[in-house]
């Protein structure tokens, strides 16, 4: 594997990203905007580009690894666990910090019952709440991990259908992942200084947020790489990624109001870092796993 392909994808993959994040910057739009959330999404698809001019600078490298086929047939069982895994682990991350933090956790749900008061300007029931809950759900698991698979599709394109197959070409499957995940981490750093996922509040902002980026990073590129390597296609990553990212925010929805407040207060540094501890532990067993077949064989 000539190297060079691996430069160019980085260069392009980072300045296509960058420059709209720094766009964002300039103009002091919010992340959390609706335009700063549509810019955001589409930076996802800035890896994709990359491969795409890559391959057109350097044609000779084969520009994808693996399929954009979906190769359903005798997969299924990678497909279900691509994902329903993220909402295993974030559940056992959401229990890790409730146990940590117990003063932040509200079975009743206080703060999003707080949260449908204020929109609604009227009290809300029991079982309103607990009908909303199940409807938050269901849509993070349906609805919102189909749409955001089809944007983290663009990032899967890149991360795992070309630049982690190229570098292990280059080096072991541990170093791989390890450098793979780093530059996904650090591909996010404009994103994370304008308070992307842990907001501005926490001491160390923003290379503390910057350098915890990277720990998820690698672990998500460990899951994501596993159930393509499963499946020789891209797609499943991309599900997993999506589902990944639209129930997150399941654990938050069971904080109490002083939980709240110490996220204004602190930011959510903390509570985003512990979350992931389970899913870091799952993907230490899988490339464990992964490792010992690849010896087998």
């Amino acid at each position: 594997m000539n190297k060079k392909p691996i430069a160019l994808y980085l260069v392009f993959a980072f300045l296509i990203a960058w420059l709209l994040h720094g766009w964002l910057a300039l103009n002091r739009i919010g992340i959390q905007t609706q335009l700063g959330t549509l810019v955001l999404a589409i930076s996802m698809w800035a890896p994709a580009l990359a491969v795409l001019i890559s391959k057109a600078l350097v044609p000779r490298p084969r520009a994808m690894y693996l399929s954009l086929k979906p190769n359903f047939k005798g997969n299924m069982r990678w497909y279900l666990l691509a994902w329903l895994l993220p909402l295993g682990y974030t559940m056992l991350g959401g229990i890790l910090y409730y146990s940590i933090f117990q003063s932040h956790f509200d079975i009743g749900l206080g703060a999003m019952r707080s949260i449908l008061e204020q929109n609604q300007a009227a009290a809300i029931t029991g079982r309103d709440l607990r009908a909303a809950f199940a409807i938050q759900i269901f849509f993070m698991l349906t609805i919102n991990t189909i749409l955001t698979m089809l944007l983290a599709l663009g990032e899967e394109i890149g991360w795992r259908g070309f630049l982690y197959p190229a570098l292990r070409e280059l080096a072991s499957e541990t170093k791989a992942q390890i450098i793979c995940g780093v530059i996904w981490g650090l591909w996010h750093a404009p994103a994370i200084a304008m308070g992307h996922n842990y907001g501005t509040a926490y001491r160390g902002y923003p290379w503390l947020g910057i350098i915890a980026m990277c720990l998820p990073s690698i672990g998500f590129g460990v899951l994501f790489s596993f159930v393509t390597k499963k499946t020789g296609s891209i797609w499943p990553a991309a599900l997993a990624h999506g589902a990944n990212n639209a129930i997150t925010g399941a654990a938050g929805l069971f904080i109490s109001d002083e939980g709240l407040k110490h996220m204004d207060s602190y930011g959510t540094l903390a509570f985003g870092t512990i979350l992931v501890v389970p899913m870091l532990l799952i993907a230490c067993l899988l490339h464990v796993s992964s490792e010992k077949q690849s010896k087998a064989a």
